[in-house]
């Protein structure tokens, strides 16, 4: 019997990455979404926010920049029990991978067995594929609840010049409406210039350094891209 007193919370997050994009005839600038990926709060992100309730909240404000990723050695058909990738890529404890992360043809698979030989690692999947995907199709590890900070294996700079091992800070967001926020990050087109396989929030300025409060899978190349962009992530707490 369920106690009419005890009342429950739910929490989702959404990340979106945004261009800045000029539209020549309406001559104006625009923000257009490229892509957008569900937000995973770790362990440690979910039991922090249930202290802010004693005052002793350290709130994540600092984006975490991740390039880990592979990329197919072949073209794999639907139906594919196997894939082939230049490197592995998944950790300890994973049990799934990502082909073409943040992508139209994004799929997250189960595996169950990893060999890596000389020639490629190959990746056993325990349900075959639903789509076929292009040889050079980027493949990276799923996000899990329990990753903190000794999970993030290539960690990037924002500026790599001007702010060597910094993070970004957000310094903008806005509420949408009751139990909403969306934090934001403005990067120039100049900054982060890599494939972005993964971001997150820790409650420190410096690479390597602090807690992961949030994990996200996002698959969004800013390499060679002469454009500014805004990663923002939206959260919405309500009551169930």
């Amino acid at each position: 019997m369920q106690d009419s007193h005890q009342s429950k919370l739910g929490i989702q997050a959404l990340w979106t990455v945004k261009e800045k994009l000029w539209l020549p005839i309406s001559r104006r600038w625009v923000w257009v979404p490229a892509t957008r990926n569900k937000n995973t709060f770790t362990t440690h992100g979910i039991t922090a926010l249930a202290s802010a309730i004693g005052g002793n909240y350290r709130p994540p404000v600092y984006l975490v920049i991740e390039s880990l990723s592979s990329t197919l050695l072949a073209t794999i058909p639907a139906g594919a029990m196997t894939i082939q990738v230049t490197e592995q890529i998944d950790q300890p404890g994973d049990t799934q991978i990502v082909i073409d992360p943040g992508g139209a043809a994004q799929e997250i698979l189960e595996f169950s067995g990893v060999v890596v030989g000389s020639s490629g690692v190959v990746y056993t999947l325990t349900t075959p594929t639903t789509q076929p995907h292009d040889m050079g199709t980027r493949v990276t590890r799923h996000v899990r609840s329990t990753d903190t900070m000794s999970n993030i294996l290539r960690e990037v700079p924002y500026d790599p010049v001007y702010a060597p091992l910094q993070r970004i800070e957000s310094v903008a967001g806005y509420s949408g409406g009751a139990g909403q926020y969306t934090i934001q990050f403005y990067l120039t087109a100049a900054m982060a210039q890599t494939y972005i396989s993964h971001i997150g929030l820790s409650d420190s300025g410096e690479v390597g350094q602090g807690n992961l409060h949030n994990h996200c899978l996002l698959g969004y190349d800013h390499s060679g891209k002469n454009t500014d962009i805004s990663i923002d992530g939206n959260v919405v707490i309500s009551n169930i």
